[in-house]
């Protein structure tokens, strides 16, 4: 006899399959064991808690004057070596263009 907490589990366990790993085919849950269900479920939202997590870096926004993509890109792929994954494009765009705006004001050679 299969128990709430056990369907509850079954169910979890299939969906984050379908959503996260569709292409493991070989993969079955554990069906009528619950610390077994359990451990899939942990296994799988482990793997993805290490997963490498992408940013979307949207092109930079159009108030940074002044700046090509070209050196925007640029800037950004310099943070990406000190932050990995810490800076959007649009982010090292306006760092680029406010320290820009800083150099062309000062009278230092």
């Amino acid at each position: 006899m299969t128990t709430d907490a056990e369907k509850y589990a079954l169910d979890l366990a299939k969906a984050l399959h379908a959503k996260h790993y569709a292409d493991v085919t070989q993969w079955k849950p554990l069906e009528g064991d619950l610390i077994g269900l359990l451990t899939q479920i942990d296994n799988m939202t482990a793997s993805l808690a290490l997963a490498p997590q992408v940013k979307e870096t949207p092109p930079p926004s159009s108030h940074v004057v002044g700046l090509s993509a070209e050196t925007a890109k640029r800037v950004h792929d310099l943070l990406e070596v000190y932050a990995p994954g810490e800076f959007t494009l649009e982010m090292a765009a306006t760092i680029a263009s406010a320290a820009l705006a800083t150099t062309e004001g000062s009278t230092d050679a």
